[in-house]
């Protein structure tokens, strides 16, 4: 396992139990040369220490993006519900247009048939009056070719009347 300042990971027990053995067998070093004289006050003079730092610390782009939704959640929440709103309300104006496009289309279509039917009616009438006027012609014919065989019928016996009469 790595160790180091640059992994941030939890130390094993026995590794913690090392560390606190390294630390006791150290010799004590101060940080300050205590045969330096330094007067004790209470007072604090001006504090020159800089607080701003120029540099800043790195931050993970996924805990940016966490921090983000944690922050502006509810304005996540409204975007998408605003933006499925929107997909709503744009597929039913498409499925209306469609709709719309195949009621216009049934209706043509209906308004054709109804003209045909009418065409249709209006040709069976003048086919009935048709056969009619020819049943009138067929029947005035049938009249007409009875009476040229009555007539035929008349005149051949008023031929043979007079063929067997030839002298009165």
């Amino acid at each position: 396992m790595k160790t180091g300042r640059n992994v941030h990971v939890p130390k094993t027990d026995q590794m913690k139990r090392n560390y606190r053995r390294y630390i006791g067998v150290q010799d004590y070093q101060p940080t300050v040369d205590e045969s330096l004289d330094f007067e004790e006050t209470n007072q604090s003079g001006e504090d020159l220490s800089s607080i701003d730092t120029l540099k800043k610390r790195p931050i993970d782009p996924g805990e940016k993006i966490r921090d983000h939704f944690s922050n502006n959640w509810l304005v996540w929440v409204l975007c998408a519900l605003s933006a499925g709103i929107v997909y709503l309300v744009f597929d039913s104006k498409v499925a209306f247009t469609r709709y719309e496009t195949i009621l216009t289309t049934q209706s043509e279509k209906l308004t054709d048939i109804k003209s045909t039917e009418n065409d249709l009616a209006k040709n069976d009438h003048l086919q009935d009056l048709k056969i009619q006027e020819n049943k009138m012609l067929l029947d005035h014919m049938k009249k007409d070719i009875s009476d040229t065989k009555t007539m035929v019928y008349e005149l051949s016996i008023s031929q043979q009347n007079a063929a067997a009469d030839p002298g009165d």
